[in-house]
């Protein structure tokens, strides 16, 4: 095969690739979410805390509830409780970083000295 062959052939390899890529595109629906592989779900499933998408953009930069932490670098939220627990809940570990050693962090938010945990008491 000679250069200008092979050359017409990657031309329309490359043209046959994107026009499916364009048409793969288009089955979405206006109100759907398109993952980064081009799969489409409902948008309706963005932001629902389930992951969809293979590489989770499905579950990125969305709205966090007040009682929820935003993770640093992947914009993930993860319930508040969960910060400061001693285990890595964001991929960067976002929710340890600026913890009070020697603290419990209550379900409601409220800090306490470990000396004050598990002692009987309501706080």
């Amino acid at each position: 095969m000679g250069t200008r062959s092979f050359l017409l052939l990657l031309v329309a390899v490359h043209c046959a690739v994107h026009i499916r890529a364009q048409l793969f595109r288009q089955t979405c629906g206006a109100d759907d979410f398109r993952c980064n592989n081009g799969r489409c779900i409902e948008g309706s499933r963005r932001c629902d805390r389930v992951v969809d998408c293979p590489s989770q953009e499905d579950e990125q930069n969305c709205e966090c509830r007040s009682n929820e932490f935003r993770c640093v670098s992947d914009g993930f939220c993860i319930e508040s409780r969960k910060r400061c627990d001693g285990v890595n809940h964001c991929t960067d570990n976002s929710d340890e970083i600026d913890c009070a050693t020697g603290f419990f962090r209550c379900r409601n938010g409220k800090i306490l000295p470990h000396n004050q945990r598990c002692n009987r008491q309501y706080d």
